[in-house]
Protein backbone atom coordinates (compact mmCIF):
# COMPACT_ATOMS: atom_id res chain seq x y z
CA UNK A 1 0.00 0.00 0.00
CA UNK A 2 1.15 3.38 -0.75
CA UNK A 3 2.14 5.58 1.81
CA UNK A 4 -0.60 8.49 2.38
CA UNK A 5 -2.77 6.24 0.60
CA UNK A 6 -6.75 6.03 1.33
CA UNK A 7 -7.85 3.81 3.86
CA UNK A 8 -11.41 3.07 5.32
CA UNK A 9 -12.47 2.90 8.51
CA UNK A 10 -13.51 -0.53 8.09
CA UNK A 11 -12.56 -3.39 7.10
CA UNK A 12 -13.60 -4.34 3.54
CA UNK A 13 -16.67 -5.99 3.93
CA UNK A 14 -18.05 -5.10 6.98
CA UNK A 15 -21.89 -4.47 7.03
CA UNK A 16 -24.12 -2.71 9.25
CA UNK A 17 -26.21 -5.50 10.70
CA UNK A 18 -28.38 -2.70 12.80
CA UNK A 19 -28.69 0.51 13.61
CA UNK A 20 -30.66 2.16 16.76
CA UNK A 21 -31.63 5.58 18.01
CA UNK A 22 -30.87 5.35 21.72
CA UNK A 23 -32.05 8.65 22.65
CA UNK A 24 -31.53 12.31 21.30
CA UNK A 25 -28.27 12.57 19.73
CA UNK A 26 -26.85 8.69 20.64
CA UNK A 27 -27.03 6.03 18.17
CA UNK A 28 -26.28 2.52 18.22
CA UNK A 29 -24.30 0.63 15.21
CA UNK A 30 -24.04 -2.72 15.11
CA UNK A 31 -21.45 -4.02 12.85
CA UNK A 32 -20.06 -7.74 11.40
CA UNK A 33 -16.72 -7.02 11.73
CA UNK A 34 -14.54 -8.98 14.58
CA UNK A 35 -12.40 -6.37 16.81
CA UNK A 36 -9.36 -8.06 15.71
CA UNK A 37 -10.13 -6.96 11.94
CA UNK A 38 -10.32 -3.21 13.31
CA UNK A 39 -6.45 -3.29 13.98
CA UNK A 40 -4.09 -1.04 12.49
CA UNK A 41 0.16 -1.10 11.97
CA UNK A 42 0.20 1.78 15.15
CA UNK A 43 -2.15 3.72 17.75
CA UNK A 44 -2.25 6.42 15.52
CA UNK A 45 -3.53 4.84 12.56
CA UNK A 46 -5.97 2.92 15.11
CA UNK A 47 -7.00 6.49 16.42
CA UNK A 48 -7.27 7.90 12.25
CA UNK A 49 -9.62 4.97 11.63
CA UNK A 50 -12.10 5.65 15.20
CA UNK A 51 -12.03 9.10 14.15
CA UNK A 52 -13.18 9.08 10.65
CA UNK A 53 -15.75 6.78 11.58
CA UNK A 54 -16.83 8.94 14.06
CA UNK A 55 -16.66 12.21 12.30
CA UNK A 56 -18.67 10.86 9.81
CA UNK A 57 -21.13 10.02 11.56
CA UNK A 58 -21.80 13.20 12.96
CA UNK A 59 -21.24 15.45 9.81
CA UNK A 60 -23.69 13.28 8.11
CA UNK A 61 -26.47 12.36 10.18
CA UNK A 62 -28.05 15.54 11.88
CA UNK A 63 -27.80 15.93 16.19
CA UNK A 64 -25.62 12.77 16.11
CA UNK A 65 -23.11 13.18 19.59
CA UNK A 66 -22.40 10.03 20.34
CA UNK A 67 -22.24 6.47 18.92
CA UNK A 68 -22.27 3.09 20.90
CA UNK A 69 -20.56 0.63 18.99
CA UNK A 70 -21.24 -3.06 18.82
CA UNK A 71 -19.80 -6.15 16.60
CA UNK A 72 -22.52 -9.18 16.12
CA UNK A 73 -24.22 -7.80 18.96
CA UNK A 74 -21.74 -7.32 21.57
CA UNK A 75 -20.45 -3.77 23.12
CA UNK A 76 -17.00 -3.07 21.50
CA UNK A 77 -14.32 -3.14 24.08
CA UNK A 78 -11.34 -2.82 22.03
CA UNK A 79 -11.12 -1.08 18.71
CA UNK A 80 -7.98 -2.81 17.55
CA UNK A 81 -5.34 -3.69 19.58
CA UNK A 82 -4.55 -0.31 21.29
CA UNK A 83 -7.56 1.73 21.93
CA UNK A 84 -10.86 1.69 24.50
CA UNK A 85 -12.88 4.17 23.50
CA UNK A 86 -15.13 3.52 26.63
CA UNK A 87 -18.85 2.63 26.26
CA UNK A 88 -19.60 5.82 23.74
CA UNK A 89 -17.65 7.47 21.27
CA UNK A 90 -18.03 11.19 21.60
CA UNK A 91 -18.07 12.41 18.01
CA UNK A 92 -16.49 16.17 19.39
CA UNK A 93 -14.15 13.98 21.13
CA UNK A 94 -12.86 12.10 18.21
Amino acid sequence: RPSGSYEAPLPRGTELLHYFEADAGSIVLDLSAPPSNLGARSIDEERLRLTALARTMGENMDGVKRIRLLVLGTPLERWGRHLRPGPWVDVESW
